[in-house]
C-alpha cells in the first residue's frame, strides 16, 4: 500500500470512529431525558400517593 492509500484508510477509520462516538452520545442523551422524564413522573405519583 502507498502512503496515501494507508492514510486515506486512517482518515475514514477515524471518521467512523468519530461517527460512532457522537451516535452513541446522542443516544446516551436521549436515554438519560426518557430517565429523568420517568422519574419526574414517578416523583408526581408518589407525592399523590402521600398526599392521600
Amino acid at each position: 500500500m502507498t502512503t496515501e492509500s494507508i492514510l486515506a484508510v486512517a482518515a475514514l477509520a477515524v471518521a467512523c470512529l468519530t461517527f460512532g462516538v457522537q451516535a452513541g452520545t446522542a443516544l446516551a442523551q436521549r436515554r438519560i431525558r426518557f430517565i429523568e422524564a420517568d422519574n419526574a413522573q414517578l416523583s408526581r405519583e408518589l407525592r399523590e400517593l402521600k398526599a392521600k
